[in-house]
């Protein structure tokens, strides 16, 4: 008669994510509250990259690396400042995870974020964004508004692809061999991600989970904000001409109208 034996279930291993972040230290406060949502996630098989963008005084690197004593944080730093698109960039070639999430320093991921967007990603896609809130200093309702993410059920408009918000920059997550492929353009200081979405549109398995996976702060200074990012939309146009085809010469004059109205605003 021959023994039975029982079996043994082994969970499988849940994927390694690398969560990057890039900071110049504006705020501390707001640093350390970022990095403590990514700590408190469902999802524990990460590591948070956190990257320094100098010059910034000795004692506050220090004192930074004693109160984010992890083992699961690295931080790093550069003397020269480099901008977010090569930090970013940086960080993407030392990540271990064969997945890499996004994260702003004064933005606050909800504890499912990397748990939601794994499973997603799992599925076959390059790319997965999520919804966002926004949300202003005084935590007002009034304040609070939830932007859904896109879509890509059909491949975006050329006019979703230039002017809307296809995947919040800071809520995005995506494989490693993917972002190693395209990587971001070094010559932008801002409006990078637009300009990485336009251009790999096409090559990738684009996705968003429903449900909001992060706290996006509005920034303080608004009205400048939109000026730049109207700017940035002009040269992503004028990048991307060929591939926006005969609606560029029409998403430019939008764009320059917009650009116009912004400049009004901020200087109001």
């Amino acid at each position: 008669m021959s023994a039975k034996t029982k079996e043994i279930t082994v969970p499988a291993p849940q994927h390694l994510v690398t969560v990057i972040m890039a900071s110049t230290l504006e705020d501390v406060g707001l640093l350390r509250r970022s990095c403590a949502s990514i700590l408190e996630q469902t999802h524990t098989n990460f590591e948070l990259l956190l990257l320094i963008d100098g010059p910034v005084q000795g004692e506050l690197i220090a004192e930074l690396k004693r109160d984010l004593s992890d083992v699961r944080i690295c931080v790093l730093y550069s003397a020269k400042r480099r901008g977010l698109a090569r930090s970013l960039n940086i960080l993407c070639r030392l990540a271990k995870g064969e997945l890499i999430a996004r994260m702003d320093d004064d933005d606050v991921a909800v504890p499912e974020r990397l748990e939601w967007q794994v499973k997603a990603i799992a599925a076959g896609y390059d790319v997965v964004g999520g919804a966002i809130r926004l949300f202003s200093e005084d935590a007002c309702e009034n304040n609070q508004r939830v932007v859904p993410g896109w879509n890509f059920e059909k491949r975006p408009s050329p006019f979703a692809l230039v002017f809307r918000h296809l995947i919040a920059h800071p809520a995005v997550m995506y494989r490693k061999s993917w972002i190693l492929r395209h990587r971001y353009d070094r010559a932008w200081g801002r409006g990078q991600d637009r300009e990485l979405w336009v251009r790999t549109i096409d090559d990738g398995r684009f996705h968003s989970v429903e449900n909001v996976v992060l706290l996006y702060r509005r920034p303080l200074r608004l009205k400048r904000v939109q000026l730049a990012n109207a700017r940035n939309t002009s040269r992503v146009i004028l990048k991307h001409w060929r591939k926006l085809s005969w609606q560029a010469p029409m998403l430019l004059l939008v764009s320059m109208v917009r650009e116009v109205i912004y400049r009004l605003r901020a200087f109001q």
